[in-house]
């Protein structure tokens, strides 16, 4: 794997660190970027707008639920299936290991962390 890449260092549910670099509230992380989300994510608009960012051919997409995200991480597992992405909504750390052993084995990853704020 590349040193460049973008693998979680740590999660500790409430944040996530890349290279150095400490995230907070809801984002994707791809291999080469991070796509932070809005704090306050809208049902129906944002789902939309996290779908777009996660359309491709990815193994499986690990979305990790931080407090008060659950219902809208309902709402997008249920957008995701009906698209055909091959996703699992987990912890917050369980998302960040699952995206680094998928990120070990190929660079088309993302991860949907949804922390909370």
């Amino acid at each position: 794997m590349s040193p460049s890449v973008n693998a979680i260092d740590s999660c500790d549910g409430e944040c996530f660190v890349i290279r150095g670099t400490v995230y907070r509230g809801p984002a994707v992380v791809f291999p080469h970027s991070v796509v932070a989300l809005p704090h306050q994510l809208e049902l129906s608009g944002d789902a939309e707008a996290v779908l777009s960012c996660v359309q491709g051919d990815f193994r499986m997409v690990p979305i990790g639920v931080g407090g008060g995200f659950e219902r809208f991480s309902r709402i997008l597992s249920s957008r995701l299936q009906r698209s055909g992405v091959r996703h699992e909504v987990m912890s917050m750390t369980a998302a960040c290991d699952m995206y680094n052993v998928l990120l070990h084995e190929s660079e088309h990853v993302c991860a949907v962390l949804l922390l909370p704020l």
